[in-house]
Formats: C-alpha cells, structure tokens, sequence
C-alpha cells in the first residue's frame, strides 16, 4: 500500500512539473508571437506613412496571445495607442479598423470565412499555419525553425493587401 502511495504521488508530482513547464513554454510561444506583432508595426507602411498614431491588432486565437500583447505594451509603444481585439468566427464589422490581423494555426477556417471582406482595408496580415502565404494569401507567416521563432514575408501579397514592407524586415526573412 505504502508502495502504491509513492508511485501515485510521484505520478501527480511529475504531471505537474510536466504540465507547469509546458504551460511556461505556451506562455514564450506567446510573448514571442507578441513580440513579433508589435514589431511589425515598425516595420509596416500603411498608405506611404511610417508611423501611426493609433495601431489596432486583431487576432483570431488564443486568449493568452492578447494577454501577453496588452502586458508588454501595457496600450501603448512610444506614445502610440495599441489597440487589442479578438475577432470571432465571420465577423467583419470592425474590419476597417484593424492595422495587423494575426490568425492562429487552429482558425485558419474563420480567415478563410472573412479574407474576401479584408481586400477593402488596408491590413497587414499575419498568420503561421503551413502554407498561409501561398495559399491564405498572407504577408507574413510565423514558422518555427531549428527551435526559434522565425518568419516569412511576402512583399507582392503585402501591396496587394496595401501595406508595404520595410526592406529591413524583409532582410531578416526567412528566404
């Protein structure tokens, strides 16, 4: 019995650590992600200008991903407002004030529900399912290579949604 109780107890004491580092790494993944997203929006021109005043970051996803972009830039990145939105399946009512649309690897259906409706703004958008630039047509796809977190870009699909794309940004590409 005293045997029985210490295997248990070690079980329920390994899926812990287990399950606590992998809630840790989800946690990096997360902030990376977030990273990335606000860096883009150095790094992205919408209508010829360089900066905004006010930059609006939709996202279809995970919740954390929101919690990890309103912690590091607590609303605002030098003097700019960020503003944080997650979207729901179809919706297409706020659409025109969306800079950044970022799409999760799991809602690469709800993308395809409203991509139509996203051709009249201008929207950089982001996603990192396999294959989202070729076939989603995005501008940029998150991909993890060799452990890090990296990304491809794609300037003819960045015009066509009317955003251009630095020539740094697109130096660090993934070729």
């Amino acid at each position: 019995m005293r045997r029985l109780l210490f295997k248990f107890l070690a079980f329920v004491f390994l899926g812990l650590s287990l399950g606590g580092s992998a809630f840790c790494q989800t946690l990096n993944i997360d902030r990376l992600k977030a990273n990335y997203l606000i860096a883009f929006t150095e790094f992205a021109r919408w209508d010829g200008k360089s900066e905004t005043e006010n930059v609006t970051i939709a996202f279809f996803g995970s919740k954390e991903l929101a919690r990890e972009l309103r912690a590091i830039t607590h609303n605002k990145i030098e003097g700019r407002s960020i503003n944080i939105l997650r979207l729901e399946n179809g919706e297409t009512d706020r659409l025109h004030n969306i800079d950044i649309i970022f799409v999760s690897a799991g809602y690469a259906k709800q993308w395809r529900a409203i991509k139509e409706h996203c051709k009249e703004y201008k929207i950089l958008v982001v996603g990192e399912h396999s294959r989202f630039i070729e076939e989603d047509g995005g501008a940029i796809q998150l991909a993890f290579r060799k452990n890090r977190l990296r990304f491809y870009a794609d300037q003819k699909n960045a015009k066509q949604q009317g955003v251009e794309l630095s020539s740094k940004l697109l130096e660090l590409a993934i070729e």
